[in-house]
């Protein structure tokens, strides 16, 4: 009896081993992304959760490989994988490779930042990573998962610049994963009284760690004000211009292209003449024409007829005059075009024609009205 029993845990020991045999079989032994590799070649895989059906991927062949995205979304901590190999053999797999396949930079001012996390979820407040760190050394972060996406994993950093370590754990080994806070942007400027505005994200709000020129030249000492989402600097435009603006942010330099900084001439309404020629009046704005000590030159042309004798009546920049010689009858619709100083107006939708109509005063009596103007021509309509 005492050999019998021997004889039955020895059986028992056998199937054990060939049960783990059988698991080994379905090695992993290659991971990128959320492709897993798998030696030899299996049918399908499917993942069991405590609370749900099988979730399974199946290319319809004996593959070696298989994209895991849509198990990692309802990947859960206590989730196995069932695997079905080419000779119809089923096994399973109690653990998974971590990896981040997918990340958003974190803004300068910090706050919640997007990861495609596979696999790395321990709770919903908790994953695998082990450790975020920049240059000053480890950082405090917070992370949650979405409830209903467990690939979706959201980490709130502080504010901050520059490079980026993110330590975690990818069961047997630890990986890094090397990034950065995000580059400084310039989406929009303004300018008022003598303030030049760059309106953008990711400036930081440190004037120490801010390297700005314009056309080559330093202006740091024209800082105004820092912020993660605008830079204000003292400069007095007094004409229409652009410059180039260069600017790196803790050795970090713009993202974008857009650093060329425009004041150009703006067109929004412009009068028309007889075909005998005259004066007509161009109204927008950027069409100051005169400052001492800077000299300007200022061509208007409608298509390819130069308006001739350009002035302004305003100090405020906001109207051009100037004289039309006269029409042979055949010009039609005109594009203006205006440059200041070699500086050109922003593309307008706008067109000059010679003798459209134009109403300068009316007077009524009962139902009756009376026009004065120019351009109604000798018919009635």
């Amino acid at each position: 009896m005492r050999l019998q029993g021997n004889l039955k845990l020895f059986i028992i020991w056998v199937i054990l081993v060939n049960v783990n045999l059988v698991i080994c079989e379905y090695s992993l032994v290659n991971y990128n992304g959320t492709i897993l590799a798998f030696q030899p070649g299996i049918k399908s895989i499917s993942l069991n959760n405590n609370f749900g059906k099988p979730i399974g991927v199946n290319n319809g062949g004996c593959f070696s490989s298989f994209d895991l995205s849509p198990l990692a979304k309802s990947w859960e901590p206590s989730s196995v994988f069932h695997v079905i190999d080419c000779n119809d053999e089923s096994g399973s797999l109690e653990y998974s490779v971590s990896s981040i396949s997918k990340y958003n930079k974190p803004s300068t001012s910090g706050g919640p930042t997007h990861f495609t996390a596979n696999f790395m979820k321990l709770s919903l407040t908790q994953s695998t990573i082990k450790s975020i760190s920049t240059t000053k050394g480890p950082i405090d972060y917070t992370e949650y998962f979405d409830p209903n996406d467990s690939s979706n994993l959201t980490i709130v950093f502080p504010p901050g610049i520059g490079p980026i370590s993110l330590i975690y754990y990818s069961s047997p080994k630890i990986y890094k994963l090397n990034f950065s806070y995000a580059s400084p942007i310039i989406n929009s400027v303004s300018y008022k009284d003598g303030k030049v505005s760059l309106i953008g994200h990711n400036f930081f709000n440190s004037l120490d760690l801010l390297n700005i020129t314009m056309d080559g030249s330093d202006i740091k000492r024209l800082i105004i004000s820092i912020d993660h989402d605008l830079i204000v600097f003292k400069k007095d435009i007094f004409i229409a211009e652009k410059f180039v603006i260069n600017l790196s942010i803790g050795g970090t330099s713009l993202e974008s292209p857009y650093n060329v900084v425009e004041f150009l001439p703006k067109i929004n309404y412009l009068t028309s003449v007889p075909n005998r020629g005259g004066p007509i009046t161009i109204t927008g704005a950027w069409f100051f024409m005169a400052h001492q000590n800077i000299p300007v030159t200022v061509d208007i042309n409608m298509g390819t007829i130069p308006c001739k004798n350009p002035r302004s009546p305003d100090p405020s920049g906001t109207v051009l005059i100037c004289d039309m010689p006269p029409s042979n009858g055949s010009e039609g619709r005109l594009v203006p075009s205006i440059l200041i100083n070699s500086v050109a107006n922003l593309k307008t939708d706008l067109y000059f024609e010679y003798a459209l109509p134009s109403v300068t005063h009316y007077t009524q009596q009962g139902d009756k009205f009376s026009f004065q103007g120019e351009n109604f021509g000798t018919q009635a309509m």
